[in-house]
């Protein structure tokens, strides 16, 4: 009898337990649909959360149009206005004198509780005294921007002024060290110029860079390279004749100063530019000869050495004695002091010719 009893105390044990735990079983599905779902938040596209339109509007369509429309007839600014509201959409009709008037009403509208969007549809009357208002508005809208323009105006020209400032010391600084390593003046000058010439370009960006119009400046630039190849067409020579200059101060086969024979033109060196150089003849007349024609003709140089040989023709009378004539120019020669002494000089007779009486 004690092992029965105590059978059946076990059998009630275990079915207890079971009974506990089919409750808890079906107790978790209920609860965990009872749990609230949470929403995705709403995005407008560009990674910025905005507000989500509600289903059920916190005001009622009717109220919204009754309340604006009361508002705008409290002003007295508006003709016939009429109000509608359709799904939280503000209609606006109705006439207004001025174009502030209309934004207003506008942004009344927007500014209602339970408005979602704003259809303005009021009409400006265009009468003499809003004209003459919206000019008003307009000149005083410009004189603003002109105060501003001309304070901008002030500060590009004190930046400008400033690196043309910075450029031309760049340019005495250079021009002090590099004057003793330089010899020719217009390679000196590019040189100076490849280093001042930065300094500004530098400025001119940093304006354009405050200003914001530092795209529209690379697109004006990039827009003209049509421009660009055309006019190196144009100014191929110039183009030419300047590479020539830097080849010839490069090479510096003469020297301001020294006489040279260049392309049948004889004369005293004067100048060299990037276009040209310019001699002053024998006779006191000056010649300018493209650079480009100067690089590739022969440059005979007479300056270049400290002696050379000349030649001259004399002519004597028929019935003079050639030996005594060739006796006499020796003698002279001899005395001038131009003349070296080693080598001596030589007196020739080339030709004689025999006359006929």
């Amino acid at each position: 009898m004690q092992d029965s009893g105590s059978f059946v105390a076990r059998l009630r044990g275990w079915l207890l337990i079971t009974a506990l735990a089919g409750a808890l079983m079906s107790f978790a599905p209920a609860a965990k649909a009872a749990a609230p779902v949470s929403q995705p938040p709403v995005s407008n596209g560009d990674n910025t959360v905005a507000k989500p339109v509600l289903v059920e509007p916190e005001a009622d369509d009717n109220a919204i149009a009754e309340r604006i429309n009361r508002i705008l007839l409290s002003t007295d600014w508006f003709e016939a206005p009429s109000v509608g509201v359709r799904d939280g959409v503000v209609f606006l009709d109705g006439r207004t004198k001025t174009e502030e008037r209309r934004r207003w009403a506008e942004a009344l509208a927007e500014n209602t509780q339970g408005t979602v969007a704003v259809v303005n549809r009021i009409a400006v009357e265009n009468d003499v005294g809003s004209t003459f208002g919206q000019a008003g508005d307009e000149f005083e809208r410009l004189y603003r921007q002109a105060a501003q323009a001309w304070l901008w105006a002030v500060f590009a020209i004190a930046i400008l002024l400033l690196t043309w400032f910075l450029a031309r010391m760049t340019a005495i600084v250079v021009r002090y060290f590099l004057a003793k390593r330089i010899a020719s003046s217009l390679l000196l000058s590019m040189a100076v110029q490849a280093f001042s010439i930065p300094i500004f370009l530098l400025g001119i960006y940093f304006v354009l860079q405050v200003a914001g119009l530092t795209r529209l400046a690379v697109t004006v630039l990039g827009g003209t390279g049509l421009l660009g190849i055309v006019v190196g067409f144009a100014f191929r020579d110039i183009a030419e004749n300047f590479l020539a200059s830097m080849l010839l101060s490069i090479r510096n086969p003469f020297r301001t100063g020294e006489l040279i024979e260049v392309d049948g033109n004889v004369g005293i060196v004067m100048n060299l530019n990037v276009r040209s150089t310019v001699l002053r003849t024998l006779d006191g007349n000056y010649v300018q000869i493209p650079n480009a024609l100067v690089y590739k003709s022969t440059i005979k140089n007479y300056s270049s050495a400290e002696n050379r040989r000349a030649d001259f023709a004399v002519g004597i009378g028929y019935d003079s004695p050639t030996t005594k004539a060739q006796s006499l120019i020796a003698n002279v020669l001899k005395q001038h002091p131009a003349v070296l002494e080693t080598p001596e000089p030589l007196v020739l007779v080339e030709e004689t010719r025999f006359g006929h009486c």
